[in-house]
């Protein structure tokens, strides 16, 4: 995605750059487009949040069913 960006300022200055970061993967930060949504660019935080949000709702709703 790098390598394609619109903004020049984005895109890769030399080829060394982008060399690097195809022979050395684990040493570089992953890259997303700045609007990318937060299941595209996290989606095991994603998936936790959600599941945490549908917890705490079952917890009220069981609450509110008992009471």
């Amino acid at each position: 995605m790098r390598s394609i960006a619109i903004d020049k300022e984005q895109r890769y200055s030399h080829y060394s750059e982008m060399n690097f970061e195809l022979h050395n993967p684990t040493k570089v930060k992953p890259y997303f487009i700045k609007s990318a949504s937060l299941i595209e660019k996290s989606p095991l935080l994603f998936y936790k949040i959600g599941f945490s949000v549908m917890t705490l709702l079952n917890f009220v709703l069981l609450y509110l069913l008992l009471k």
